[in-house]
This record gives C-alpha cells, structure tokens and sequence, in this order.
C-alpha cells in the first residue's frame, strides 16, 4: 500500500512538472504573440508625437489609421489568446472549422506591419485566396504571428518576407520564406521539439 502511494505521489509530481511546464511555455507565447503589435502600435504613436509639425495631413492620416487598424487588431488578438488560454485549462474544446488561409495570414500580416515596416521589411501573401483548411482559427492565427515575428527578428532590413501555401492530396503545405539568416543545421531538428527555444 505505502508502495503505491509513493508511486501515485511521484506520478502525480512528474504531471504537476508538465503542467507548470506547459503553463510557462503557453506565458511565453502570450508575451511573445503580444509584444510584436504593441511595437507597431508604440512605433506609429512616436512618429505622430515627434514628427507631428512636418507631416502632411495625408501623412497623419496614414499614420492614425494604422494605429486605428492596429488598436482593433491587438484587441481581436487578445481575445483570440484569451480564448486559447481556455483551451489550455481545458475549460473550451478545441474548435475546428474551415478557414480561408489567405484570411489568416493577411490577419496575421496586418499586425504584424507596423514592425516590419520600422525594418522596412517587405510582407508578401501569396496565399491562394481559395485554399481553405480545417483547423481552430485561434491556433492558425498564433502559429503565424510566431512564425512571422521570428522572420522579422532574424531578417535584415530591407529584406522580404513571403507567407505561401500548396495543396497536394487533401493536405496544405504552408512556407513561411524570410530573407533572414537562417537556422543553423545542428539547430534544425530542434525546432519542433516539445519547450524548446
């Protein structure tokens, strides 16, 4: 008996272990899906505040509604990883639909903008507008920000970034391409391990 409740107990620490693991890493995402936007949105609002005096009235109304689309795109993002934060404690059910690719990466690229614009980085969809997928929009849309938040980071200015899809047999095949520097080999087949960097 003392045997098996030292077992439950250790069985119930190594889950407690992944849990806080996955509660971390899900935190990282959060920050990391947010702080890109918040760039654009603090980028946009500094040029208007120091430049104000020598920017025509198109220029100010260029600027203010990228800070307008932006504000209510942050807005939708935040929602969206409220909504996954759910999923992750298990109080919502994972929610496949169809989605319009081309949709999402244009969502994603609107957000997106305001950084790659002060690397005056390029953000080309060349998403077929009929390829659609079966997956949670909420997910789709954090996969990506992250993605092309990476290939901003690691791309030098003046580069480009291209978000593309192909179809072949059912499945959809998406390419995130960046101008950027790449990853390193012996790095490579760590990208799609479980918590790692």
């Amino acid at each position: 008996e003392r045997i098996a409740a030292e077992e439950a107990i250790k069985n119930y620490s190594e889950e407690l272990k992944e849990t806080n693991a996955a509660k971390d890493k899900f935190f990282s995402i959060i920050s990391h899906d947010l702080k890109s936007p918040f760039q654009g949105l603090l980028g946009f609002s500094s040029v208007l505040k120091d430049e104000y005096e020598n920017l025509s009235d198109d220029e100010i109304k260029k600027f203010t509604n990228h800070i307008q689309t932006t504000t209510q795109n942050l807005y939708s993002l935040l929602q969206t990883l409220l909504q996954w934060s759910r999923i992750q404690t298990g109080k919502i059910e994972f929610r496949p639909s169809t989605c319009n690719l081309s949709e999402d990466v244009s969502y994603a690229i609107s957000l997106l903008q305001g950084m790659a614009e002060g690397k005056k980085i390029n953000l080309v969809n060349n998403v077929n507008t009929n390829v659609s997928v079966y997956a949670d929009t909420n997910m789709i849309n954090s996969i990506f920000l992250n993605l092309i938040t990476n290939a901003i980071k690691f791309t030098m200015p003046g580069g480009s970034i291209t978000i593309a899809a192909e179809q072949s047999f059912g499945k959809v095949k998406v390419i995130v391409a960046d101008t950027g520097i790449g990853i390193k080999k012996e790095y490579q087949e760590q990208v799609f391990t479980l918590f790692q960097r």
